[in-house]
């Protein structure tokens, strides 16, 4: 321990007076630290400000480690320091760990002063994972400085050295991210850096500092950095040299390859280069939604029913940090400014009734991989910032559901409600006749729940909490006009509606008659769905829909198709999501389609027991259906208000249940649907008010999407290519 120490204490102190060391440990990777914050924008953008710290960092790790103890013991080998300690009975254990001790020790400031001076100067909140990324950047020091290390011992002088430094350090740094995006790079060199220790460095640094993920997510990546630390370290042992007439053999340059073993195992493992591109983007994704903006001289419809007519919202991090009924007053400089003259700041929009499984054309759709994905994509670009998925497939929705809380899919939030309960040859069983042999089992077992008795029924539910589900959905409905369903049974359905909230999940009911509406009433379903079509609901009925807080979604659009004229294609945002040809197909579909009998007599009765809900004070949400004929995903929300307004609705009352009241039904109120301190800063910036004009909605002039200012052109883009 005394001869490591003594060692350590003398290592430092020549590093003090190295100007190659200390250039590359502080002065290189200072000068790219203010240089990338003057190109980022500092304060204004501090998810930009994280990703810097993460390449400054890794210019500080490489050039410890490659350039400082690479070249560092070559020179004191050559100016015969290092024989001066061959005759000491340690031998050269406890100075190669000293070289790693001293980098590390001299690194650590190089870190708090970049971390210090971005919170301190720049304003940019200290990142949660600040410890784990300092464990994990000291770790990877050590491992570059044992790199470095094994390529002092193997080459001959320090001009050779800085050639096979430079050699590593180059690819190293080029292709770990920190200098080029790596879907900026062609796909061999997107390949190459599967097996650089330096990609997954900088990876792992940034995921910590952005994306909130901390060591045990990166396991593999430090396990592998602790192993070359190891692994170097003692073929440096065995390949050390005392003296520089020492004897060498070329060959032996080849040590350094086997030193990075551990990453080539490690990129054996991530060689699918779409999943590392996927996780980039992921990154890039929380740079965006980290960035500071103001939106100032707005009108704000707050969400439940405020409206400030002249004000300023203030984000910060992803997060709305203020809202101001004022403009006056200095403007933080941290923050970019969006003027918002003449332009209304709303929520974003929320489809509580989507099935996103059907594409709402005749024919089977386009030839997209994964055509859900494309369907949130399309409705993000629409400003419908979440729908509620009512019935479709289970894994695929939850699976889809994970892709776009990581960020790998830039699409609306998804919440998953099913598969569905219903009786056999119920609603819903339906839709099986039209699936080939080979997925019906399939279909059946993922759209579908149909318990034989309410023991079963409840098992289910508890199942489906399990799995992950956000809530339930369950159908009351009998024959339907000529069409003959199977009724569900009342006791399964009340199990169903008891476990549903056993489990704390809540519980969309598909009605069509009053009788389904009252049984849904009376078994405490959250929320129900299209209502009475069958005839106008009694008033008693109403009152107990307020009195217990049951919500209502009447779902206009889905009744519209009832009528002779169900659809348009007037939309402007349907016409920049669907290419025209498509859209052709779709008016002459719902042209010549024949219209359902009394049809116009149930889009009356649900437009009746719309305006009797709202004058009753039953809380409203809308949905639209979409993936029925004709309803195509996107706009949807737009399409619904619109008809709520026809009916007599006011505009403020339907935007209200497109944002604050949905959120509330899917109890995720205290994060969206509203425009208030500390909630996800997911809205949109429409020309004109669509309070008074609720076509307005259409007119979107920005779109934030959890603190990240969407690009809405490049979702069409991206959506072409899935």
């Amino acid at each position: 321990m005394k001869a490591y120490l003594a060692h350590t204490e003398n290592a430092l102190r020549l590093l003090s007076r190295n100007k190659t060391a200390l250039f590359f440990t502080y002065l290189f990777p200072l000068f790219f630290f203010f240089m990338f914050a003057a190109l980022s924008g500092g304060a204004m953008h501090p998810g930009d400000m994280l990703r810097v710290i993460s390449v400054v960092l890794t210019l500080g790790v490489l050039g410890s480690g490659l350039l400082g103890a690479g070249i560092t013991m070559v020179q004191e080998r050559e100016e015969n320091i290092l024989r001066r300690f061959k005759v000491t009975p340690s031998g050269a254990l406890p100075i190669l760990l000293a070289a790693l001790t001293s980098g590390l020790v001299a690194y650590l400031p190089l870190f708090a002063v970049i971390v210090g001076l971005t919170h301190s100067w720049l304003h940019v909140p200290l990142p949660p994972r600040l410890l784990e990324v300092m464990i994990f950047s000291a770790i990877g020091l050590v491992a570059f400085r044992g790199i470095g290390l094994l390529i002092a011992c193997v080459v001959r002088s320090t001009q050779e050295s800085s050639a096979v430094v430079n050699i590593v350090y180059m690819p190293m740094l080029m292709l770990s991210g920190a200098m080029l995006p790596l879907n900026f790079l062609p796909p061999a060199l997107q390949t190459v850096t599967a097996f650089l220790p330096s990609y997954y460095l900088f990876s792992g640094m940034q995921s910590m500092l952005l994306t909130d993920e901390g060591l045990r997510h990166n396991a593999l990546e430090t396990f592998a950095l602790l192993v070359t630390a190891v692994v170097t370290t003692f073929l440096a042992l065995r390949l050390f040299r005392w003296d520089r007439d020492d004897v060498i053999a070329g060959r032996a340059k080849w040590w350094i390859v086997a030193g990075l073993t551990p990453f080539f195992a490690v990129g054996l493992t991530k060689l699918n280069r779409q999943a590392r591109i996927e996780e980039a983007r992921m990154q890039a994704r929380a740079e965006h939604r980290n960035s500071n903006f103001i939106v100032d001289n707005v009108r704000i419809f707050v969400g439940d029913g405020r409206v400030i007519e002249r004000g300023r919202v203030l984000v910060r991090r992803g997060r709305i940090a203020e809202v101001s009924d004022s403009t006056t007053g200095a403007l933080p400089l941290e923050a970019e400014v969006i003027n918002g003259a003449g332009k209304t700041l709303l929520p974003g929009l929320i489809d509580m009734h989507v099935h996103l499984g059907a594409s709402g054309f005749a024919d089977a759709g386009g030839d997209e991989k994964d055509p859900e994905a494309v369907r949130l994509m399309d409705y993000l670009y629409c400003g419908v910032t979440a729908v509620r998925s009512v019935g479709d497939m289970l894994d695929r929705s939850l699976a889809l559901r994970a892709k776009v809380e990581s960020g790998r899919v830039l699409g609306a939030e998804l919440f998953v409600y099913g598969p569905m309960f219903t009786a056999e040859g119920g609603h819903g069983t339906e839709y099986l006749k039209y699936m080939p042999d080979t997925v019906r089992p399939k279909m059946r077992e993922e759209m579908l729940r149909i318990p034989k008795d309410p023991a079963e029924a409840e098992a289910m539910v508890a199942g489906l909490q399990r799995s992950g589900a956000d809530g339930v959905k369950a159908i009351l409905q009998g024959d339907f006009g000529h069409i003959h369903f199977v009724r569900l049974d009342r006791p399964i359905y009340e199990a169903v509606a008891r476990a549903s909230h056993a489990n704390r999940l809540p519980l969309a009911t598909h009605t069509n008659t009053v009788q389904d509406v009252e049984d849904a009433i009376a078994a405490g379903s959250d929320s129900i769905e299209h209502g009475a079509l069958t005839d106008r609901l009694p008033p008693a009925d109403l009152t107990a829909m307020h009195d217990k807080n049951l919500a209502y979604d009447p779902t206009m659009s889905v009744v519209g198709l009832l009528r002779d004229n169900p659809m348009t294609t007037a939309s402007a945002l349907l016409q920049e999501i669907i290419p025209a040809d498509r859209l052709k197909t779709l008016g002459q579909g719902a042209s010549n389609r024949q219209p359902f009998p009394r049809g116009q007599e149930y889009f009356d009765n649900a437009a009746a027991n719309l305006l009797a809900a709202w004058h009753a004070g039953v809380p409203l949400i809308a949905g639209s259906d979409a993936g029925n004929p004709s309803i195509i995903h996107g706009p949807t929300v737009q399409r619904e208000l619109a008809l709520w307004v026809e009916a007599g609705v006011p505009a403020p009352v339907a935007l209200q249940a497109a944002t604050y009241q949905a959120a509330k039904v899917l109890r995720a109120d205290h994060r969206i649907g509203l425009i208030a301190r500390d909630h996800e800063a997911t809205f949109l910036l429409v020309d004109g008010d669509p309070t008074t004009d609720i076509h307005a909605l259409e007119r979107i002039a920005v779109l934030s999407y959890k603190g990240e200012i969407v690009e809405r052109p490049s979702l069409l883009k991206a959506a072409k290519e899935m």
